[in-house]
């Protein structure tokens, strides 16, 4: 699968769980070119100038009084909470991750497991203002991408004392090699130790490849 594949095919899973859909127009395409405008599904995704502007054309409908404190629509349920809403910059990191996850099988695997792992997120704010979420995905890319990591090599990462992740592939043996090539741009420094620490044993219990039994229990829930 190319590039574009890979951030067509993730902005087609992420659909409407995303703040501010329009700017993924911004990278809908390694080669400029505009993401579909639905996905397979028929979930509209962006929306482009003219319809946009066609749709500001239209004449307003007539404001209508909402009912008092006996709205039913009062006692409905958030369907879509802060937690479930990808902010933009964390979609347009994901879709450059796709040196990483060449299949769209590996790709559904890695965009479910960061949702599942992103409602587990009690401080929001914090996890986007800290730019956690750069750490999460690379570690979840990799675990989950069309190169998988092996039990011995997920336990030798957890447990490596260099530094970042960027340190650790330079050191790296040959079992290493076509994940650090694949890896070629992308920030891997910005996974510090602490971060490998605090999201792999998360990242093993989310990604369904039995990698949660290395780790003991309690370092497999981090708290956020």
């Amino acid at each position: 699968m190319s590039d574009l594949g890979f951030e067509r095919l993730v902005i087609q899973m992420i659909g409407p769980k995303t703040a501010g859909r329009r700017q993924v127009a911004e990278f809908g395409g390694s080669d400029g070119h505009e993401a579909e405008q639905t996905g397979g599904d028929g979930i509209p995704l962006l929306m482009n100038e003219d319809e946009s502007a066609r749709q500001t054309e239209q004449p307003e409908a007539e404001a209508t009084e909402l009912p008092g404190p006996d709205n039913d629509a009062a006692d409905e349920p958030d369907l879509l909470p802060q937690s479930l809403v990808m902010s933009s910059d964390e979609v347009k990191f994901m879709c450059t991750l796709g040196p990483l996850v060449r299949s769209p099988r590996a790709t559904k695997r890695f965009v479910n497991s960061y949702q599942l792992l992103r409602v587990s997120v009690d401080d929001v704010a914090g996890f986007l203002t800290n730019r956690e979420y750069l750490a999460l995905m690379l570690l979840l890319a990799m675990a989950t991408g069309s190169l998988e990591l092996s039990s011995d090599m997920v336990s030798e990462l957890y447990g490596s004392p260099t530094d970042d992740l960027a340190a650790f592939m330079t050191d790296a043996d040959e079992r290493w090699m076509p994940l650090r090539a694949a890896m070629a741009g992308l920030p891997a420094e910005v996974v510090s130790r602490a971060t490998i620490r605090r999201w792999l044993p998360a990242v093993a219990r989310f990604t369904f490849h039995g990698h949660a039994d290395i780790f003991p229990r309690s370092s497999a829930s981090p708290t956020f």
